[in-house]
């Protein structure tokens, strides 16, 4: 599939199966994971870092945020794993969202956290390639993640001149290490809602295909 072929060219993600997961990504013993990485949990107490700001002068296309204090779960996510987090498997993460009407994207907005490795992920909006993510519209490379078990700030990516996206047409907000093959270890936060909707990953062997899952926390915005 081409979508497949797409990211595995951008992202080097090849079909190579961890050897063991003797040592784990984090050492912070209120960390918890699940599902080889896949799940992560934070059982310590809240950390507090100051809330992200919403690009000016925009208008929300997509949003699954809350309210300033509480803008997304910190407690619970999904892995952003690169090969070597000494995790079963690595793994991309994509969340879908539909646009009511023609839009023109600015700005995105994600809820990262990050537990061990090289600190860094790129965030990209793709196509949508029958269920699954396909051609890579825009990526930026985003760094200096707060630490996992933190709310509410919020990575915030732009590109002035915007990316055209059309009225009910799915489009996919993809979170990935920068390095596939690396040890980041990040965790993209659960919305605070518990909202579902179109999500799919890849473990290393391609877009496992779309399903209907709790979305990672995001927001779309632009003109």
């Amino acid at each position: 599939m081409q979508s497949r072929k797409l990211w595995q060219a951008i992202f080097s993600i090849s079909l190579i199966t961890f050897l063991s997961v003797a040592a784990m990504a984090q050492s912070n013993k209120n960390i918890v994971t699940l599902n080889g990485g896949r799940t992560v949990l934070y059982t310590g107490p809240r950390q507090p870092v100051a809330p992200g700001q919403v690009p000016e002068k925009a208008v929300t296309i997509y949003s699954n945020l809350g309210a300033k204090n509480s803008r997304y779960n910190g407690s619970a996510g999904v892995g952003i794993l690169g090969r070597d987090a000494g995790q079963p498997w690595p793994e991309a993460v994509a969340n879908g969202f539909k646009p009511a009407v023609d839009h023109v994207v600015q700005a995105i907005q994600v809820g990262l956290g990050y537990v061990s490795g090289t600190n860094e992920v790129v965030v990209a909006l793709m196509d949508d390639d029958q269920g699954n993510p396909g051609h890579i519209l825009h990526a930026w490379h985003v760094s200096n993640l707060p630490p996992f078990g933190s709310c509410c700030t919020l990575e915030t990516v732009y590109d002035k001149a915007g990316i055209p996206v059309t009225g009910g047409t799915q489009y996919w907000v993809v979170v990935a290490p920068a390095d596939p093959n690396g040890n980041t270890y990040a965790v993209w936060d659960n919305n605070i809602s518990n909202l579902n909707g179109a999500f799919d990953n890849d473990i290393g062997s391609g877009w496992e295909g779309q399903s209907y899952q709790t979305l990672a926390a995001f927001a779309v915005y632009g003109q």
